[in-house]
């Protein structure tokens, strides 16, 4: 049971940071802030993300993923308490900058520490990127739609008051899961010592894709993070309620939630054409309406189609990682540095492009830039299916000279 409670973990950590960037987002916007200073806040917080994600790489190993997990959520609780005390932008962009750091020591040790819990309870790699895609998606559906319920009741102050409850219970939570684990591995004659992942071996054949999931999943993240950053000012200049620009980004996450969760029953998508150009087309056409409608029953239209396509890149992005045998914990803390950069094209390049150009302008570039992306990475697939000799996933000089030969 243990085993499966800790995928509530992500999502309850990802409720306090969606809830954070939407509120700081939103009340920018509402203060006449322009949209580079509110998509900026975004910029700002996946700047030091990226960076912190690399370095948390360096240090996370199966033994200290727990404890670096209950030190995060320690440190993005005293955050929020800071938070329920600010109103000025500047503070703002220094506390959620801040929570760029925590949310990095939580993101790469977990995924790290799911990986190991797997590998001991003989899970499928798919079934567990299934669930943490779902997890933390589910997270980004949780936090704008309660920030957007919850504002007007409990405040500004508040809500924050709240996060920071959540981030202690987390933390204690997972420390006592984690004690029970070690002594459920423990009285089964196993260690917690580092260990070569294990995964299936169907996997074991096919090529490293990793550098495709950092290159197309980046495209992904900077769409996203176009809506995450510009909608707030498009929803202000639509007229759009709160609650409803909260409901909007929330189904966004919630569908995407649910895509992940599914596509964990997928053994073999990651690699063929077709599903990729599927999902691609959702989110160009998510993108297209994002940047033609002004009513809410467009953009939650917009959102469900977007939902579809991120759960996808998502789940490749995260699969692609963790399924190599050796380099799973340098390549996760590659991927959340990529996430970061991502986001801060995005934020800033959305921004800007509203400013300089006009509101839709970010949303038809993304659109661009994503239709462009799939149909290269569905070619290179299909290349790799046509001339696929089922060499081991390893780097050519660790490659054994009979199958080099």
């Amino acid at each position: 049971m243990s085993a499966i409670l800790i995928y509530a973990f992500p999502a309850v950590m990802d409720t306090v940071l969606a809830s954070v960037l939407f509120m700081t987002t939103v009340w920018a916007a509402r203060q006449g802030a322009t949209p580079s200073q509110v998509s900026n806040l975004i910029t700002a917080w996946s700047v030091v993300y990226m960076v912190s994600a690399l370095g948390a790489g360096r240090l996370v190993t199966k033994r200290n993923a727990a404890y670096l997990l209950v030190a995060a959520c320690g440190l993005t609780g005293a955050l929020s308490l800071l938070l329920a005390g600010v109103r000025d932008l500047r503070l703002m962009y220094v506390l959620v900058s801040c929570m760029g750091v925590t949310m990095a020591a939580f993101f790469t040790p977990f995924q790290v520490f799911m990986k190991a819990v797997g590998e001991r309870k003989q899970r499928l790699i798919t079934v567990s990127i299934g669930l943490y895609t779902c997890s933390w998606s589910s997270g980004f559906a949780i936090g704008p739609f309660l920030a957007g319920w919850l504002w007007e009741p409990l405040g500004w102050s508040g809500y924050h008051l709240v996060n920071a409850c959540t981030c202690a219970v987390v933390a204690v939570a997972l420390f006592v899961i984690h004690r029970r684990l070690r002594r459920q591995h423990a009285e089964a004659g196993l260690e917690m010592a580092d260990k070569p992942p294990l995964i299936p071996n169907e996997y074991a054949a096919k090529p490293d894709l990793a550098w495709m999931s950092w290159v197309f999943g980046g495209i992904g993240c900077v769409a996203i993070t176009v809506i995450r950053s510009v909608f707030p000012t498009t929803g202000q200049d639509c007229a759009i309620p709160r609650f409803e620009q909260g409901l909007v980004l929330g189904l966004l996450s919630a569908v995407q939630a649910v895509v992940g969760l599914a596509l964990g029953a997928g053994r073999w998508w990651m690699y063929r054409p077709l599903p990729i150009i599927g999902f691609g087309l959702c989110g160009t056409a998510a993108l297209a309406i994002f940047a033609t409608s002004r009513t809410t029953t467009g953009f939650l239209v917009a959102a469900v189609l977007f939902g579809v396509y991120s759960g996808s890149f998502f789940f490749y992005f995260v699969f692609h990682s963790l399924v190599h045998p050796e380099r799973a914990a340098g390549y996760i803390s590659i991927n959340e540095a990529v996430v970061g950069l991502m986001c801060i094209i995005g934020a800033f390049a959305g921004g800007l492009l509203a400013k300089e150009i006009a509101l839709p302008a970010p949303y038809v570039a993304a659109g661009a830039l994503v239709l462009a992306g799939i149909a290269t990475q569905a070619f290179i697939h299909a290349r790799l299916e046509r001339r696929s000799s089922g060499m081991p996933m390893t780097s050519a000089h660790t490659v054994p000279e009979q199958v080099r030969s």
